[in-house]
């Protein structure tokens, strides 16, 4: 298990700058709205999964909390780190997440 201090608000107000994340290896597949931590262009991300390609090209596609509309690049399996967990998506969260995406047209 790896421990990480935050340092960016990308997933606030769910996780705070200050928080400590608790990072597993992967054990099991990827579900939408797992907070994942992984490198990106020498720097440590944590995002929550919005789309599972793995069977498709062996990658996820993520999002962050500060713009939930957006998908980032996608990210291959060999650049995530782990899983965080002790913090998780609320059920309402999640809701609200797909309904204004529903509502905006980013599903």
């Amino acid at each position: 298990m790896i421990k990480l201090k935050v340092v960016s608000d990308s997933m606030h107000p769910t996780i705070r700058i200050g928080n400590e994340l608790l990072i597993e290896s992967l054990s099991a597949e990827l579900d939408t709205f797992d907070i994942i931590l992984f490198k990106r262009h020498d720097k440590l991300v944590v995002h929550y999964v919005w789309r599972n390609q793995k069977n498709f090209n062996n990658s996820v596609i993520t999002r962050s909390l500060k713009n939930i509309y957006a998908d980032e690049e996608p990210v291959n399996y060999s650049e995530i780190l782990g899983k965080v967990s002790n913090y998780k998506l609320s059920s309402l969260k999640k809701f609200k997440i797909q309904l204004y995406c529903l509502l905006r047209g980013c599903l």
